[in-house]
């Protein structure tokens, strides 16, 4: 589950491609947010399967962001992070 908002208008931001891109650029999975502002992968695990997850991107109109999961924060050995999706 990916949640966009908009950071000028603190609003969601509804009909942005997100994509989940691999470490050698490959498109793992992708899809649009709804109104809401949330973009939900189905079915994510046969999709990373061999993969690992390296950057998400979420584009609209002129706009793109990203995120690289190495330059989060939240450190993820503290965490059972092998968890079953939702």
């Amino acid at each position: 589950m990916v949640w966009v908002n908009s950071l000028s208008e603190i609003e969601p931001v509804g009909k942005a491609k997100v994509s989940l891109i691999s470490a050698n650029n490959q498109v793992l999975c992708d899809g649009y947010t709804k109104a809401d502002g949330v973009a939900i992968f189905e079915d994510i695990s046969s999709s990373l399967e061999g993969f690992a997850p390296f950057v998400i991107t979420v584009a609209k109109d002129n706009d793109l962001s990203y995120l690289k999961f190495s330059d989060c924060l939240l450190p993820s050995a503290e965490f059972d992070i092998k968890a079953g999706l939702f």
